[in-house]
């Protein structure tokens, strides 16, 4: 993160925008402000806002020094106290691992254009706050499959729901049922009249970051095998992991497959000796087919991402957020 934290001037704005209230911007009373010390008030940004008749001071730091969840914490109820105000942290960006423990204590954040999360606030902004804030589903996988495959492999914007449904193995019947879905969530709208095409609303980053937050894990479920691999399959979790991050290699074995082919495969007898617990390797069985984005043998960087996001080892959420990082964004 940078050393430097360019203040977040739109606070307002984006909570405007994202709750569809209003949002009252307050001065922060001189009372307040002398009974906070010097290092609070020269270390951060202070702005006071009204949401639905309560206040709550949204503090910045100024400048950033790697600090712990528990010491942003201190500081935190050590302003509450002292201003007798409710509190909530702006900060430009959280890791996976932050945000977790950031909700594990309650602790108030706004990750402007990111993410909000406002316990002390919940009960009156869900009076008003429209239903698909709090209240958005997972996306199909199938939807799920189509944008990730937008963003990694190809632009899906010129393509028509027939080629659509080549390159991704679907049916055109599934392929509108995509489109009704991310049409339902505000993600694209339809163009076209003859033949229909996918218009995003964001492109690159700005697509991920609206979609990652009702994206699903794909591992439906992990089945461990004691016989020879005689199929193609893309490598998963840890060997992935090895392939698209720094952590080190392992020697565990891991393959992911999508539902619809294991399912395949079992009628025709193919699994011998699973087991639920042990066995020579790991088999992922994947909600959406892992082979239409694999590349080099394994699986793509965006839903490894997906299965690790939760991870609270601390050096598999670091470098969750290197790779995000380090994408190499689609454009359109």
């Amino acid at each position: 993160m940078n050393t430097m934290v360019t203040m977040n001037e739109n606070v307002d704005l984006y909570l405007t925008n994202t709750f569809g209230i209003k949002v009252c911007r307050k001065e922060v009373d001189e009372a307040i402000l002398s009974r906070l010390p010097i290092f609070i008030t020269h270390g951060y940004k202070l702005r006071l806002f009204e949401i639905e008749g309560i206040e709550i001071l949204f503090v910045e730091r100024k400048s950033y020094a790697e600090t712990s969840i528990a010491q942003i914490q201190k500081q935190i109820q050590f302003i509450k106290e002292c201003s007798g105000l409710k509190v909530a942290w702006v900060v430009d960006q959280l890791s996976t691992y932050q945000r977790k423990k950031c909700i594990e204590e309650h602790i108030n954040y706004v990750i402007p254009n990111s993410q909000i999360y406002l316990p002390d606030l919940y009960v009156n902004m869900t009076t008003k706050a429209p239903k698909k804030i709090f209240e958005r589903e997972k996306l199909l996988p199938s939807s799920q499959l189509l944008i990730l495959y937008h963003l990694q492999k190809e632009r899906v914007l010129k393509l028509s729901f027939s080629e659509i449904a080549k390159r991704l193995e679907y049916s055109k019947k599934t392929i509108s049922k995509i489109a009704d879905d991310l049409k339902a969530k505000e993600i694209c709208e339809l163009i076209g009249s003859k033949e229909k095409y996918f218009s995003f609303k964001y492109s690159g980053l700005e697509l991920w970051q609206q979609v990652e937050p009702i994206m699903q894990n794909p591992i439906h479920k992990q089945l461990y095998l004691t016989q020879v691999m005689t199929i193609e399959l893309p490598k998963s979790e840890d060997e992935a992991l090895a392939h698209h991050t720094f952590l080190s290699e392992t020697s565990h074995s891991s393959y992911a497959i999508g539902k619809m082919q294991f399912e395949k495969l079992d009628q025709e007898d193919y699994w011998k000796h699973m087991d639920l617990v042990e066995g020579n390797y790991l088999l992922e069985v994947w909600k959406y087919d892992p082979k239409i984005l694999s590349k080099d043998g394994f699986i793509d960087p965006l839903s490894l991402y997906l299965c690790f996001r939760e991870s609270e080892n601390e050096r598999i959420a670091a470098e969750m957020d290197k790779l995000i990082k380090g994408i190499q964004w689609l454009r359109d």
